[in-house]
């Protein structure tokens, strides 16, 4: 679907997380543009996926991303 819609803070706020080396940094923006695209949807989203996980103390490199994708690429048990 190709809405030809454009916000021009979103379009930054992407642009800005692709140029930042820092993930907390990259993440929150990316996170605000999601949330600003949310806000001013012309539709709403059939559904939502949901998460949750459970991770041992000895698993690491274990996250979920902003938009609830599970990021197993640098997992690893001590």
């Amino acid at each position: 679907m190709d809405s030809k819609d454009s916000n021009k803070q979103v379009d930054n706020l992407i642009d800005a997380g692709r140029k930042e080396k820092d993930e907390q940094k990259r993440i929150e923006r990316y996170k605000e543009a999601q949330e600003l695209e949310m806000k001013d949807a012309p539709y709403i989203p059939v559904r939502v996926i949901e998460n949750l996980a459970a991770v041992g103390k000895n698993v690491t490199g274990f996250s979920i991303s902003p938009s609830g994708y599970l990021e197993i690429n640098y997992v690893s048990i001590k």
